[in-house]
């Protein structure tokens, strides 16, 4: 599967199946096949996205 996450603002952005379910799931969202991020819920999904980032980053250097 692939992800295209669309923006107004600048390029889409296209990520395989693993990789955009691995972003998903940081921003504490489920994958499937059609969604929406809406713009309102942006700040706290891009809060997740980054404390997720953060945590792998984490484990890897442990």
């Amino acid at each position: 599967m692939l992800y295209r996450f669309k923006s107004k603002a600048g390029a889409d952005v296209v990520m395989l199946g693993d990789s955009g379910n691995d972003v998903l799931r940081l921003m504490g969202r489920e994958p499937a096949s059609q969604g929406i991020l809406e713009a309102d819920a942006l700040a706290d999904l891009i809060q997740s996205l980054e404390a997720g980032v953060a945590a792998h980053e984490a484990q890897d250097i442990v």
